[in-house]
């Protein structure tokens, strides 16, 4: 059951800690070198950091490698 719920909590956590810096964007700045570019605030490249989680071109769907029911 533990194992089924690890994801969620990962995802749960990630989520309020991107809506976290969203909502302090002035005090912390998140710069990104992605080797051809360089952003210099992540806030101000998203229109919702939180939201970049969940769309079908979003980070999970990108980066995961959690299959749900394996």
């Amino acid at each position: 059951m533990f194992q089924s719920l690890l994801p969620e909590i990962a995802d749960t956590v990630l989520h309020y800690l991107l809506q976290g810096f969203d909502e302090v964007e002035d005090e912390i700045k998140i710069t990104v070198d992605t080797g051809s570019e360089q952003v210099a605030s992540l806030s101000e490249a998203s229109d919702g950091l939180a939201g970049e989680l969940y769309t079908e071109e979003g980070w999970i769907a990108r980066f995961s490698e959690y299959t749900p029911g394996n």
